[in-house]
């Protein structure tokens, strides 16, 4: 198999991203042709590229890989962030509350269920049921600017998968609270349970406000957008190491850096978001291909009924 004699040189890992990003972009270029979004072609070659078939990404290779990854993960929630000015959600608050909170409960509660009365036990079904809470918003982001979209809908879209993110780290945290009481005898603290998510979250959103006052403190009387550019990376770079070194969310600590950015500062609020998303495209086009060669489609048969009880019930 070509997997088994790829090498972890840089130099070759440096051409293996190199072939990823033109071929990524062709083949989103080619699906735009037929009317579809360019991230699918993205993720079909990532899937080509990766462990499912020619394995020029692999097991050996891609935790090396992972960068592209947190970074293209907080490029997205810095996006979403920018997008959540008080002025725009101002009469949205409502709507997003209640989409967030049904989105997230109520596909949890549908494979919780489903999977329950399949296997009748609790502690997968709670597992699998707190996986279906997440939504993953990378894709959405891409597919939103991708066609440029604005408006009530795609302020609510943005708020939404951002908000997702904080109700999935606690419905995963309590039904995991919740399988370690019903599989194991040992002793475990409601309180902790309870407390631990909500301090993370909390933690995450700190870092992203502190770091954002930080970085409107250095540039309040600065405008140059070479200056600014370099400042934006540095921040976004900053938060995301910071949250992954404390275990904490580096998509809701990116998330709470862009809305400090865009409700605190005095210059047009946009400019530093636009310039940022001039930077990204190559690296959208890496992430979402690493994201594709990360799938192991030989694997999804043996999920078996608990994999399509899943599929359908969180599509549902």
């Amino acid at each position: 198999m070509l997997k088994d004699i790829i090498p972890r040189d840089p130099n070759f890992i440096a051409m293996a991203i190199g072939l990823a990003l033109l071929l990524g972009w062709g083949a989103g270029l080619l699906c735009r042709k037929i009317k579809v979004p360019m991230v699918v072609g993205y993720l079909v070659m990532g899937i080509i590229l990766g462990q499912s078939l020619l394995g020029v990404f692999n097991n050996k290779n891609i935790p090396g890989l992972y960068i592209f990854t947190y970074i293209g993960l907080a490029c997205i929630g810095f996006d979403i962030g920018g997008e959540l000015a008080f002025h725009k959600m101002r009469n949205l608050g409502k709507p997003i509350i209640w989409i967030s909170v049904l989105e997230t409960v109520a596909a949890s509660a549908l494979v919780t269920i489903a999977i329950y009365l399949y296997t009748r036990k609790l502690y997968i079904a709670l597992i699998f049921g707190a996986l279906a809470s997440a939504t993953a918003p990378a894709a959405t982001v891409d597919v939103l600017r991708e066609y440029q979209a604005s408006g009530p809908l795609t302020t609510t879209t943005f708020a939404v998968v951002g908000i997702d993110d904080a109700y999935a780290v606690m419905i995963y945290a309590f039904a995991s609270f919740l399988a370690k009481v019903l599989i194991s005898n040992k002793d475990v603290h409601v309180a902790e349970a309870i407390l631990r998510p909500i301090g993370e979250i909390l933690a995450a959103l700190g870092i992203g406000l502190v770091i954002g006052l930080i970085f409107l403190f250095l540039t309040r009387n600065y405008t140059a957008k070479r200056g600014l550019l370099v400042l934006t990376w540095w921040v976004i770079l900053a938060t995301t190491g910071l949250a992954n070194w404390l275990h904490l969310s580096l998509i809701l600590a990116n998330m709470a850096l862009g809305l400090t950015i865009v409700n605190l500062t005095r210059w047009k609020r946009e400019d530093v978001f636009e310039l940022l998303r001039s930077t990204t495209p190559p690296l959208f086009v890496i992430f979402f291909v690493l994201v594709g060669a990360q799938l192991q489609a030989g694997k999804l048969v043996s999920l078996g009924m608990i994999g399509l009880l899943y599929i359908v019930f969180r599509t549902a």
